[in-house]
């Protein structure tokens, strides 16, 4: 219920200020908003399944923290920054996965990232993020208060970094070399592989650094997937069959011959 507030509150507060700062959004957001009804369907499930099973871990004491018997606060906070780089795997691994990127997909055909983006998810999408999340907290042994801080941690930066605003460069370049900010996640949402392949995490810069796929903020950047297509990949139907479409070349216009997607 937390994260679902809190995506609530930041969507009554950002969505204003993003027309305000950037103007109207090209394309209509209906189709995003309605994902919402799939999403919270699935999320739901899998929210009730991980704080489920991280009560029967903690009763039974299983998992890598309770082994360790780290103190209460330092479980906490270690098991939140496990949970971020939890996150920053999961969302990798679906770059990578051929079958996983077919779901993942439909989030990245958005040719105007704001922050309805962040609800322009495919429920199986979610589902496979809920049975990551909720291995990790098995194997953590997180508490269900280190979940639910993670959990409202998480729903909040996934608004954010979907917002359709440029921050001062100064304070970019200070927040980045910590956080995640719209800039950054800007430039994961490029047509072109190289960049979306990027950026990774959700929270916490310091994962993405760390393996190598860390790319500065361009809040000017391009979005959209590089696919002929693009315009039949936005509505409610054509985002729920996206995983079963196939990927349609982009005509190279230099040479004639189509480009791989």
């Amino acid at each position: 219920m937390l994260p679902f507030l809190i995506v609530l509150i930041a969507y009554l507060v950002l969505i204003p200020i993003e027309v305000r700062l950037s103007g109207p959004a090209s394309r209509r957001r209906r189709a995003n908003v309605a994902m919402i009804l799939p999403v919270l369907f699935a999320a739901a499930g899998t929210d009730l399944a991980l704080i489920g099973v991280s009560h029967w871990a903690a009763d039974h004491h299983l998992g890598l923290l309770p082994a360790l018997g780290a103190p209460t606060a330092v479980a906490v906070i270690v098991a939140v920054l496990a949970l971020d780089l939890t996150a920053y795997l999961a969302h990798s691994v679906r770059h990578r996965s051929t079958l996983l990127w077919r779901i993942h997909r439909a989030h990245h055909t958005d040719p105007d990232v704001d922050v309805t983006t962040s609800l322009r998810n495919h429920p199986l999408d979610v589902a496979f993020l809920g049975v990551f999340s909720t291995t990790a907290t098995v194997a953590l042994g997180a508490s269900a208060m280190a979940v639910a801080v993670s959990g409202a941690l998480s729903a909040t930066w996934a608004v954010w970094v979907h917002a359709r605003v440029s921050l001062p460069r100064r304070l970019e370049r200070a927040l980045v070399k910590v956080v995640h900010t719209p800039g950054t996640h800007r430039a994961h949402h490029a047509p072109e592989r190289p960049l979306t392949d990027s950026n990774f995490g959700l929270v916490l810069t310091a994962w993405d650094r760390l393996f190598g796929t860390f790319a500065a903020p361009d809040p000017s950047q391009v979005t959209g997937l590089d696919t002929a297509d693009l315009d039949q990949r936005q509505g409610f139907r054509a985002m729920l069959a996206d995983p079963w479409r196939p990927a349609v070349p982009q005509p190279d216009r230099s040479s004639g011959q189509l480009t791989s997607v």
